[in-house]
C-alpha cells in the first residue's frame, strides 16, 4: 500500500468512527449529567 492509500484508509477510517462515536457519545454523555445529582443543569 502507497502513502497516499494508507492516508486515505485512515481519513475514512476516522470519519466513520466520528460518524458513529459522536451520537453515541452524545447520548452516554447526556445521560451521565442526567443522572448526576450534582449537575448543575437541573
Amino acid at each position: 500500500m502507497t502513502y497516499i492509500e494508507t492516508l486515505a484508509w485512515g481519513l475514512g477510517l476516522f470519519a466513520f468512527a466520528r460518524l458513529v462515536l459522536a451520537p453515541l457519545g452524545d447520548y452516554l454523555s447526556r445521560r451521565y449529567v442526567a443522572a448526576d445529582p450534582w449537575s448543575a443543569t437541573q
